[in-house]
């Protein structure tokens, strides 16, 4: 009897022991950072600094990006806190799993999950509150966390998340033609040279094709990369809500980063009807305006089609797309004409010719296509090219 209460408690004592080396050479749920203290998933977990030794539940999200994450966070801040000499930082971030424009204000930094291997992204973004952490409201602080990002990666084209900078790309390759001691003391002194050197102006955004969207998935934000992928020659983005996307990086800024947007193609879709006067303010370097009635956010257009053969080979590829294509210029040369109130898709609609609308147009006829149903106005001005009601 005691030989088996003995046999027993060494058993038991020897799997707590087994249990505890387990534990002990288990490799923690952490991010392995000085200047990262938490990170934040879309579903609830959180993974602190190793350093701060928090016991946390195990999270698939941190899992899944753990790799990325320590590759891109760890190498970066090492070389960083060389050149601009901070041991330690607070910095948290939130990681979402719907489309978010990327920024980093405070001490935080908020990021789109399928952003998180962008190249340079969150290194970017790193540089910039560690900058400010430094260096407090410096003026230059984007273009330089940019060259930054740019400078550890060994990268000379502009892929990161702030403007494409022309100072930037100067700071590049001024740096890529000194010495490696030379280099050294570029990085570390260039925040203070930074606000002189600055010359540059950021306001506009163009772009050939721009697509504007409420209901932008990740889906359809695919699409638009494969199709900027097999585009090289033309520049697209897309504007929902409070993100400007430029492809094919997917990189990111809010509408009032620049003063103006301007594109030679604009794809308008909205659910709304819109009034002529939202479309007189399209601002003046926009050519061709494509306005699509969708209300169905499950449906994305194809684009392809339009980008390769215009608005019939759209209309062919988009058979239950309502649209109007527009001339612009020729639109807002008879804005003192028309009645700004009116709604595009009412008026098309309608088709009177005899309307003021159209009268204003110099409208003759309307002609349609029995194939693509669409109509094709014959008028003295060419406001309307071509629509499509139902």
């Amino acid at each position: 009897m005691g030989s088996q209460f003995v046999a027993t408690t060494l058993l038991v004592t020897f799997s707590a022991i087994i249990l505890l080396m387990a534990r002990i050479h288990q490799k923690p749920i952490c991010i392995n950072s000085q200047y990262i203290e938490k990170i934040t998933f879309s579903d609830s977990t959180q993974v602190y600094r190793c350093a701060f030794n928090r016991t946390v539940s195990y999270s698939a999200k941190f899992k899944k990006w753990e790799s990325t994450l320590h590759s891109e966070i760890t190498p970066f801040e090492q070389w960083l806190k060389a050149h601009l000499r901070v041991k330690s930082s607070r910095i948290q971030i939130q990681v979402y799993d719907t489309p978010t424009v990327t920024m980093s204000e405070g001490k935080t930094i908020k990021i789109w999950e399928e952003n998180l291997d962008q190249k340079g992204l969150l290194q970017q973004h790193i540089a910039r509150l560690v900058l400010k952490q430094v260096y407090g409201d410096l003026s230059t602080v984007d273009p330089l966390a940019e060259f930054y990002a740019r400078a550890w990666n060994k990268k000379s084209s502009s892929e990161y998340g702030t403007r494409d900078t022309y100072a930037s790309y100067q700071w590049w390759k001024a740096y890529q033609n000194l010495g490696f001691k030379k280099k050294f003391y570029f990085l570390s002194d260039l925040p203070r040279l930074s606000v002189n050197q600055m010359k540059v102006d950021f306001n506009e955004a163009k772009f050939d094709y721009l697509l504007v969207t409420p209901n932008l998935t990740p889906a359809a934000l695919t699409k638009i990369d494969i199709l900027q992928k097999r585009f090289p020659q033309y520049t697209l983005g897309i504007w929902s809500n409070q993100v400007l996307y430029h492809m094919p990086s997917r990189s990111q800024l809010t509408p009032e980063t620049f003063q103006s947007i301007t594109a030679h193609h604009f794809i308008w879709e909205s659910c709304d009807d819109l009034d002529l006067q939202s479309l007189i303010q399209i601002p003046a370097d926009v050519r061709k305006l494509l306005v699509v009635r969708n209300c169905d956010p499950n449906i994305a257009l194809d684009l392809k089609s339009y980008v390769e053969k215009g608005v019939e080979g759209f209309a062919a590829r988009n058979p239950k797309a309502a649209f109007v294509r527009i001339d612009l210029p020729s639109l807002k040369s008879r804005k003192d004409f028309i009645a700004v109130q009116h709604k595009i898709f009412d008026l098309m609609s309608r088709r009177q010719i005899d309307d003021p609308f159209f009268t204003a147009f110099g409208w003759q006829e309307i002609n349609l296509n029995p194939k693509l149903q669409i109509y094709v106005p014959r008028a003295y001005v060419d406001a309307v090219e071509s629509f499509r009601v139902h």
